[in-house]
């Protein structure tokens, strides 16, 4: 699936284009359960802003086992989350990007949401900083016995 998302956002937030590629491999040798691939690619006006984040909602503890890659444990299974960036600079020099991963727990209050997610959930933002008029980022989720 492919969209953009440029218009479900403000004028003034200066995004000219924000394109969101999702794939589904059901059948990938790394993972048997299947893998999703969430990538975004950007183009921000001039004045873009030095820090972009992208926020994920997990049921599990979510740890960083690595650079550029987190854990997700939950009973039975667990998820591995590998995510990484990259600039376009001008003439074609890309400059790859850090990005900082932030985990905040989350209590669930409300009954409907306790049954599916439980007591508690995370929110997991990974934040890019630095030159980010133009550029991408990549996630992988696969899930793992």
């Amino acid at each position: 699936m492919r969209m953009n998302l440029a218009g479900a956002y403000p004028e003034e937030s200066g995004i000219r284009d924000w394109w969101r590629v999702i794939t589904l491999d059901r059948a990938p040798e790394t993972a048997p359960d299947g893998v999703i691939t969430i990538s975004d690619s950007w183009d921000l006006a001039s004045g873009a802003p030095h820090r972009l984040s992208l926020s994920l909602m997990v049921s599990g503890l979510p740890v960083a086992v690595a650079p550029g890659l987190l854990r997700v444990s939950s009973p039975g299974r667990a998820l591995s989350i590998s995510y990484s960036a990259v600039h376009h600079g001008r003439g074609g020099d890309d400059v790859a990007l850090l990005l900082e991963p932030e985990i905040e727990e989350i209590s669930t209050t409300d009954p409907r949401l306790q049954r599916v997610w439980g007591d508690r959930i995370w929110r997991v933002r990974l934040h890019a900083s630095g030159a980010l008029s133009k550029g991408e980022w990549k996630l992988v989720c696969a899930v793992h016995a």
